[in-house]
């Protein structure tokens, strides 16, 4: 946000820092953020867009490929458990709860592949890694 020129850089990095937390829809609100404000700041719409794009673009590839390829061989998370967590946190608690229901999960998960009670919820949530076992 720096090099376009977008007032407050270091709000919008602490910004996309929370939003990385929500994993389905923390880009597309970080993204509809920055393209208000950058419309607002900077006198064309093209230029008022093109933070928006920058933002989009970056939170996609870092979501996409970078992330999953440095902690997905480690947590690997049941796709419709994370969505659900996301909902049902996000509906207890509002934003705070979306924010904190991925991490909330991994929790559970950790717990779940620790208490053998508890294994076939640790399953469902996502398949135990081999260093796990112990």
């Amino acid at each position: 946000m720096y090099l376009v020129g977008l007032p407050n850089p270091v709000l919008w990095g602490v910004l996309a820092f929370a939003l990385n937390f929500l994993p389905f829809i923390g880009a597309v609100v970080g993204a509809f953020l920055v393209a208000a404000f950058g419309i607002l700041s900077f006198d064309t719409l093209g230029l008022g867009l093109l933070p928006a794009g920058l933002y989009l673009t970056l939170t996609s590839v870092e979501g996409q490929f970078i992330t999953p390829s440095v902690l997905g061989r480690r947590l690997e998370m049941n796709t419709v458990s994370v969505f659900l967590t996301v909902i049902v946190w996000s509906w207890l608690w509002s934003v705070p709860g979306a924010l904190m229901a991925v991490p909330f999960l991994l929790l559970l998960k950790v717990i779940c592949n620790n208490v053998p009670g508890l294994a076939t919820l640790g399953n469902f949530l996502g398949p135990r890694q081999s260093s796990d076992a112990g």
